[in-house]
């Protein structure tokens, strides 16, 4: 594959948390559960993808390469990734830097009253208690 020729290089690094207790693996059966019909299969494909390579430290990755691993064109990562930015879940704290949550925490309050699947609710209140906790975002 020949690199577009407007290639992008994304600085992939850990977000350094804090991640509420009960939180799992992004690749986990909770995202799968919770996330992934908030976010939409190409979004959460990426931010699963993305989580991992941010385990292995900070990483450079050209868009060609990352798309490549998600099923998608370069030219079509622009959507998703600011989907997951939405729900911040990536930031960038500087340009072409963006920091991945490498755990699953809650939903937010409005996005759990709004989910599809009826059990998610319950489901996080046993992984994260009754406490009040800080949601990833509530979009």
């Amino acid at each position: 594959m020949h690199p577009s020729p407007t290639a992008h290089q994304f600085h992939v690094e850990a977000h350094p948390g804090p991640y509420p207790p009960g939180s799992e693996p992004v690749d986990g059966s909770w995202s799968r559960t919770a996330w992934l019909p908030v976010l939409g299969p190409s979004a959460w494909v990426l931010w699963v993808e993305l989580a991992s390579i941010a385990t292995h430290g900070p990483v450079v990755v050209g868009d060609d390469d990352l798309a490549g691993r998600v099923g998608l064109q370069a030219r079509r990562l622009k959507h998703p990734l600011a989907r997951i930015e939405r729900f911040r879940l990536v930031d960038q704290p500087h340009p072409d830097c963006y920091r991945v949550k490498v755990s699953a925490g809650p939903l937010g309050t409005r996005t759990l009253r709004r989910h599809p699947r009826g059990d998610v609710a319950a489901r996080q209140a046993r992984l994260f208690g009754d406490r009040l906790v800080q949601p990833a975002h509530s979009a």
